[in-house]
């Protein structure tokens, strides 16, 4: 193969302006070559590439280019000519496949979303990327629905990374039970399973097993240091560990890559006003409801940044509406026996304060909310 390469090097030395010629050698230099040598091979031909992608030697320039950059993990650049090929007529289902794969690692999830319905593709692998991109823009609910009906009719070799997703989906849901049970039989198929692994350590994290958890986290993290999902479990780790300056980096960092992820989001908050970095934890609330209304401890967080400000009113109205959309809200009871305390009401005050230090979800024996509580002075509500 090697020889035949130098050989096709020798032929377009003497034809340099042969684009077939260098077409036919890209192809050979892909079965043995580098990336960068068959690039190369086609800089002198950019100019050639325009939005005529129906044309079928522009095209094969047009997909090598765009095919080449994505396995370069040069995103922005594969993107530029996926997008001349999702535009043409004869657009194939490999072009709107790969270029939603491009647009997926540029955390750009709603044109990976598109691309990916106008495939409409049966092949599994496009549906766990369906699900990944509905996950990341925070529709757990639809997320769910595109993995488990993969799951009903599965190709084998797939099946471990969709059992893997779907345990981060039921974590999620606070499905702990069913997603131990996904991750046992993701591991069992394939031990280095990501998604299953960042749910065995989650698991851990609820359970408060933190050595465990920690072990898990920063070995994803040596081989994923980009994982949005990771960074925020990490981040949640470090925040149960009162590490307060090192959780918020994280956090500010999972934000980044998973933008619409609302639980991050009012993570990052109450990480913020252990930080006593109010202003900036009211930010990070107020987002969380921006992302979506009906979740609760956005507003509940929201209610306590009020408390802090003394804006009872508007305190009264956020606290009321958290514990109207989840009547367990630790947020929102935690801002309430603020508002009690404010009043004078220190009984009733601390009766709430009581419960929320002994509250107990189905597997964590520590919420956010008992988090800052435990920070908080003895007698900080002592009038």
């Amino acid at each position: 193969m090697v020889e035949k390469i130098e050989k096709y090097k020798s032929y377009l030395s003497s034809d340099p302006g042969n684009l077939i010629l260098a077409l036919q050698l890209v192809k050979l230099i892909s079965e043995e070559g580098t990336i960068d040598d068959a690039l190369s091979v086609l800089a002198p031909f950019k100019s050639e590439v325009n939005d005529d992608a129906d044309d079928s030697i522009v095209r094969e320039l047009t997909s090598w280019f765009a095919c080449l950059y994505l396995a370069k993990r040069d995103y922005q650049s594969a993107i530029k000519y996926y997008d001349i090929l999702t535009k043409s007529k004869s657009c194939e289902i490999s072009f709107l496949v790969n270029g939603a794969l491009a647009h997926y690692q540029l955390n750009d999830f709603k044109n990976a979303l598109s691309l990916l319905e106008r495939a409409n593709s049966d092949a599994p692998e496009h549906h766990i990327l369906k699900s990944r991109c509905l996950y990341n823009e925070g529709d757990i609910a639809a997320a769910t629905m595109v993995i488990e009906s993969l799951l009903l009719h599965c190709e084998p070799q797939c099946v471990a990374e969709a059992e893997g997703l779907f345990s981060m989906l039921l974590m999620d849901a606070g499905e702990y039970e069913r997603a131990n049970e996904l991750v046992i039989a993701a591991l069992a198929k394939d031990k280095y399973q990501t998604d299953a692994l960042i749910s065995q350590a989650t698991l851990a994290l609820y359970e408060l097993d933190i050595v465990k958890a920690d072990a898990g986290f920063t070995a994803l993290l040596q081989s994923h240091p980009n994982n949005g999902r990771i960074l925020a479990m990490f981040a949640l780790s470090l925040l149960y560990q009162k590490q307060y300056a090192r959780a918020e980096q994280a956090f500010l960092k999972a934000v980044q890559l998973m933008p619409n992820h609302v639980g991050t989001w009012v993570n990052l908050g109450w990480c913020q006003f252990a930080l006593e970095k109010f202003d900036h934890a009211e930010n990070s609330f107020y987002k969380a409801v921006e992302i979506d209304r009906s979740f609760a401890e956005g507003h509940g967080g929201l209610a306590v940044v009020d408390s802090h400000f003394e804006r009872w009113s508007q305190a009264t109205k956020k606290a009321k509406r958290a514990i109207r959309l989840d009547p367990q809200s630790p947020s929102g009871w935690y801002a309430q026996s603020l508002i009690l305390a404010n009043e004078g009401e220190q009984a009733k005050a601390q009766a709430i304060i009581d419960k929320l230090l002994t509250y107990q979800s189905q597997v964590s024996q520590l919420s956010i909310a008992g988090i800052l509580l435990n920070k908080a002075a003895p007698g900080a509500l002592d009038g």
